[in-house]
């Protein structure tokens, strides 16, 4: 008599359950849409959540906000706030730049830039720029207005076992 091999057992998948949130502040221009980021077509929006590795499954929208179920969380686009909130292996930080560049297109500029993150489970599975609040200031730093809009950054890192923070305010001269 001759026993059956066992199965092979296969790996449990993993999942990065900890929130990554980034949140930025625009202000208005005498020549910017009354409705602010808002005027950001789906097509724009769903760009720009390719950039950050995730897609829009849903959306509901009201007199003050347009909010998005995301594959991997929320976005939510009020006339001068940003927040993205994701979880799992997303980019978020990359689709930075490319929103800084749709809000000049709206003739808006940023006010202050906030990244947030809890401490990962498994931080080698997240991509460099989301690890560590010096990588994650170096990708807010460069995607800050240059210096030729004649605006000074203020960067001011918090950290913590359980928590990372980075924050980018905007001084206009």
């Amino acid at each position: 008599m001759t026993l059956a091999a066992a199965p092979a057992v296969l790996p449990n998948p993993v999942f990065e359950g900890s929130e990554k949130r980034v949140e930025i502040d625009f202000n208005f221009s005498a020549a910017s849409p009354a409705n602010g980021l808002r005027a950001l077509s789906r097509h724009q929006l769903d760009e720009l959540m390719t950039l950050a590795a995730c897609t829009i499954v849903s959306s509901r929208t009201n007199d003050e906000l347009d909010a998005y179920v995301l594959s991997e969380s929320s976005l939510f686009v009020y006339p001068t706030k940003w927040v993205l909130k994701t979880c799992g292996t997303t980019k978020l930080l990359n689709a930075v730049p490319r929103l800084l560049e749709m809000a000049a297109e709206l003739h808006m500029l940023p006010r202050r830039c906030k990244y947030s993150r809890a401490s990962f489970l498994f931080p080698e599975q997240q991509v460099r720029a989301t690890r560590t609040a010096s990588s994650c200031s170096s990708q807010i730093n460069h995607s800050s207005p240059s210096s030729a809009q004649q605006q000074q950054q203020q960067l001011s890192l918090h950290s913590s076992r359980h928590a990372k923070t980075c924050i980018c305010n905007t001084i206009d001269h």
